[in-house]
C-alpha cells in the first residue's frame, strides 16, 4: 500500500527529520513551508535534496482543503508549535497568526478540519507534550489540551505523542528553559539509574528529534498504534 505524508510544521525541529526520514524511505512527502516564511527558499531547497516535496499552501481553511483534495495524504502529521520569543517578533511585524492560541491550536485545528473533508479519512498524528491531561492554565499545555480533546472526538483516526523534553544541540532557536530543565532532569534520572531507579529516566528523559521521529515514522505505520496516546516510555519502547 503506497502512502503520501503531509507534514504540518515541517520547517520545524521535529517535523524536519520526520519529512527527512520518511523521503530516504521512498515515502511520497509533501512538506509545508510558510509562504511568508523568511526561509521559504533555504527549506524549499533542503526538502527537495532529501527527495521530499515542499508545499507553500496558504494557512487558510479553502487552500488546505484543495492541496488535500489534489493529493490526499494517508497520513498528516501536526508539529507545529511556537515561542514566546517568536510571538514577540511576527506581532511586531504585523502577523496575525501569532502565539499558542494562533499556532499550536489555531493552525492544528485548521488541519484537523480540511483533513476531515476527504472522502478517505486520514490518519492524524499529533505531536502533542507531557502533561497535557487536564486543562490547564498554562497557555502553552492548555491549547494542546484543547486540541487533544477536539482529536479524541472527532471523525478522523489518530495517534497523539506526549514526549518529555525534545532537545538537542542543533536547534534553530535556542530554549534555555527547555534545555536547562532536559540537561539537569536527564542528569538526575541518570544518576537514579546508576542507583537502580530506571521508571524515571524511562518516564521523563528527554529525546532528540531524530528518534521522536523515527518512533513517530514507525507508529505511523503501525496498524495497532491507531486511536493511542502515546507517553515517553512508550516511545522509549518503540524505539525498542
Amino acid at each position: 500500500m503506497s502512502h503520501c505524508f503531509f507534514i504540518a510544521g515541517a520547517t520545524g525541529y521535529t517535523g524536519r527529520e520526520i519529512a527527512r526520514l520518511a523521503a530516504t524511505q521512498s515515502i511520497e512527502t509533501l512538506a509545508h513551508v510558510r509562504p511568508n516564511s523568511p526561509r521559504r527558499v533555504h527549506w524549499t531547497e533542503q526538502f527537495e535534496h532529501w527527495g521530499a516535496t515542499a508545499t507553500t499552501v496558504a494557512w487558510e481553511p479553502t487552500a488546505l482543503e484543495e492541496t488535500f483534495r489534489a493529493t490526499p495524504p494517508s497520513h498528516i502529521f501536526a508539529t507545529l508549535g511556537t515561542t514566546k520569543a517568536r510571538t514577540k517578533r511576527e506581532q511586531k511585524s504585523g502577523n496575525i497568526i501569532t502565539g499558542y492560541e494562533g499556532v499550536d491550536y489555531g493552525l492544528t485545528k485548521m488541519a484537523y478540519e480540511a483533513a476531515t473533508t476527504l472522502d478517505h479519512p486520514p490518519i492524524f498524528i499529533y505531536l502533542s507534550s507531557l502533561g497535557v491531561d487536564a486543562p490547564k492554565r498554562n497557555a502553552y499545555l492548555d491549547a494542546r489540551y484543547r486540541i487533544e480533546q477536539q482529536i479524541h472526538q472527532g471523525p478522523l483516526p489518530y495517534i497523539i505523542f506526549r514526549p518529555a523534553f525534545i532537545t538537542g544541540p542543533n536547534r534553530d532557536e535556542f530554549r534555555l528553559i527547555e534545555r536547562a530543565g532536559a540537561v539537569v532532569s536527564d542528569a538526575l534520572f541518570t544518576g537514579l539509574a546508576g542507583l537502580g531507579v530506571k521508571s524515571p529516566k524511562t518516564k521523563w528523559g528527554s529525546i532528540n528529534n531524530t528518534n521522536l521521529a523515527k518512533a513517530m515514522l514507525k507508529a505511523a505505520l503501525d496498524p495497532g498504534a491507531l486511536n493511542t496516546t502515546i507517553s515517553s516510555h512508550q516511545i522509549q519502547a518503540i524505539l525498542g
